[in-house]
Parts: C-alpha cells; sequence; structure tokens
C-alpha cells in the first residue's frame, strides 16, 4: 500500500461517508480536513459521530 505522507485532502461533508474517507485517508499519511456546511452542532443527527 503506498502512503501519502505530507499530502493534504480535503472532505466536503461530515456525514458518515466523509468521517470514514477521512479517517482512511489520515491511516495513509493525509492531513485531512472535513468542511461541514451546517453552522451549528450536529447533536442528534444522524449517527450522532462528531470528531
Amino acid at each position: 500500500m503506498q502512503h501519502y505522507e505530507g499530502s493534504r485532502a480535503v472532505v466536503v461533508g461530515g456525514s458518515i461517508g466523509g468521517l470514514t474517507s477521512a479517517l482512511l485517508l489520515r491511516k495513509l499519511g493525509f492531513s485531512v480536513e472535513v468542511f461541514e456546511r451546517t453552522p451549528e452542532q450536529l447533536d442528534h443527527r444522524g449517527g450522532g459521530i462528531v470528531l
């Protein structure tokens, strides 16, 4: 498996798919930023995952 130390990635959307993608990218060595358009906390929505 190729590692991407020092590379950057942006994930748009903090849903379960976006957060899973971010975690997998981070495991590969990417520096990851996740952007969500909802300005308020995501409490009591979806799977309830907050990072």
